[in-house]
């Protein structure tokens, strides 16, 4: 059924939202007797960009630090500090990076809130002073209640990134990365009358140019990235008050994103701020929904942050905290990231 596909792909774009992306699309979503799969669909395809992105984050992170001081650092009289000069260790990494974030979705007819949970390990080796290839896995976890259907949504999946980066010049890298995903999905409606589960898989990848740079005391990390994500949903039949059979489809999300760090260094420690502007280039169109009106449809976002830095003797430790739907309609999106890298 057509609405069921929209609804996936709704859901779906539900961590779309935390990196800028989002689809939210749906049609005849608050009607109690849609089939549950749709609302599960949705939780696909947002949790597929979300997690894409916040893994993405996470390897970038494991590459320079997630910042600042393991990075390379040109200052504004051309003088390098940082691992090129001589101020850091190279050669292999250790990373983590955990993410928890929460969804409030106040649309008309497309009510939902939830939580979405993420970690990810992985290890990088340097080599030839430019090059880095690593191996990340990651898990994560969403749950939904969709209040358009009386319902909920969870999903539960693991990961497997590989990636590489090109010191391009002493302050300048390119990144690549991707992954696939093996996905769960629960899902019920009409208080839990009807119920259903179903597997997925998820192709992303992403690629980056990260900067680092100094002027007087304060630090610049300038980024620019694009990611896609290509998730396929498996049929099944649900089970309860209706024994409908939903079928396989596919939720593609796609986010381009550019911004900046920037810190101030004090002692060991950096605080800084985050600014990124999003653009949703591939996302669902907006359909008609119950109340006969068409669903919102985000194109341009932003993501604003504050974070804190420590490195001291080759490990490096963060936090930061986000608001991930700025500008973006009827949503609020906020999420906590902690990183921990050791390079030796």
């Amino acid at each position: 059924m057509k609405s069921q596909s929209f609804l996936r792909g709704m859901i779906a774009s539900v961590a779309v939202c935390f990196i800028g992306a989002q689809a939210w699309a749906s049609s005849d979503v608050s009607n109690q007797g849609a089939p549950s799969a749709t609302v599960a669909a949705s939780v696909s395809s947002s949790a597929a960009v979300q997690t894409g992105n916040i893994i993405s984050g996470a390897i970038g992170g494991g590459f320079s630090g997630g910042g600042f001081s393991s990075s390379n650092q040109t200052s504004d009289a051309g003088t390098q500090v940082g691992r090129s000069a001589g101020n850091d260790k190279s050669g292999n990494s250790v990373w983590a990076q955990g993410d928890a974030s929460v969804v409030h979705k106040y649309e008309d007819s497309l009510r939902l809130h939830g939580t979405i949970y993420s970690g990810v390990v992985g290890f990088g080796h340097e080599f030839l002073d430019r090059y880095t290839v690593g191996l990340a896995a990651d898990y994560e976890s969403v749950s939904l209640k969709t209040a358009y259907n009386n319902g909920k949504s969870d999903e539960t999946g693991s990961s497997l990134i590989p990636y590489v980066a090109v010191k391009l010049t002493p302050s300048v890298t390119w990144d690549l990365a991707g992954g696939y995903s093996w996905l769960d999905y629960k899902t019920d409606r009409q208080n839990g009358a009807v119920k259903g589960d179903y597997s997925a898989n998820r192709w992303f990848g992403s690629t980056n140019l990260v900067g680092a740079y100094s002027l007087g005391d304060f630090r610049f990390q300038p980024r620019a990235g694009v990611s896609f994500s290509s998730e396929r949903h498996d049929g099944y039949r649900e089970t309860g008050s209706s024994t409908s059979y939903i079928g396989a489809d596919t939720s593609n999300s796609g986010i381009a994103t550019m911004g900046t760090k920037i810190g101030y260094p004090i002692g060991n420690g950096t605080p800084y701020v985050k600014v990124m502007g999003e653009w949703d280039f591939v996302t669902s169109e907006s359909v008609l929904k119950a109340n006969r009106q068409m669903s919102d449809k985000d194109r341009l976002g932003a993501v604003v942050g504050l974070g804190y830095e420590y490195s001291f003797n080759g490990v490096t430790a963060s936090l930061e905290l986000n608001d991930n739907a700025v500008f973006r309609q009827n949503l609020d999106a906020y999420t906590a990231t902690a990183r921990l890298r050791w390079q030796f």
